[in-house]
C-alpha cells in the first residue's frame, strides 16, 4: 500500500499519525489521481521530498512516497 497526504502548497507529502493528517492510497486504485497530481507538481515545477524515514519504520518500510509512486514521477519525465 502507498502512503501519502497531500498537503496544499506542498505537493505529497505524508505526516506522521499523531500529527492528525494521514492518508492511505493504494497506487492500484487511484493510480489516475496520483498521476494528475504529480502532473501537476511537473507543470507548476514543483518537487516532491523523498523522506527516507519511512524505512526505518516497520510497518512503512519503504520510503515517503512509496517507490512505485518515485517511479510513476520519474516516467512522467522528471529528473530526480
Amino acid at each position: 500500500m502507498d502512503v501519502f497526504a497531500v498537503s496544499l502548497g506542498k505537493g505529497l507529502k505524508m505526516n506522521k499519525p499523531k500529527a492528525g493528517f494521514n492518508v492511505a492510497v493504494d497506487l492500484r486504485h487511484y493510480g489516475d489521481e496520483i498521476e494528475t497530481l504529480l502532473r501537476m507538481l511537473i507543470i507548476n515545477g514543483k518537487g516532491i521530498e523523498i523522506n527516507c524515514s519511512g524505512l526505518r519504520n516497520t510497518l512503512l518500510n519503504e520510503p515517503i512516497p512509496s517507490v512505485s509512486i518515485i517511479v510513476l514521477y520519474r516516467e512522467l519525465g522528471v529528473n530526480i
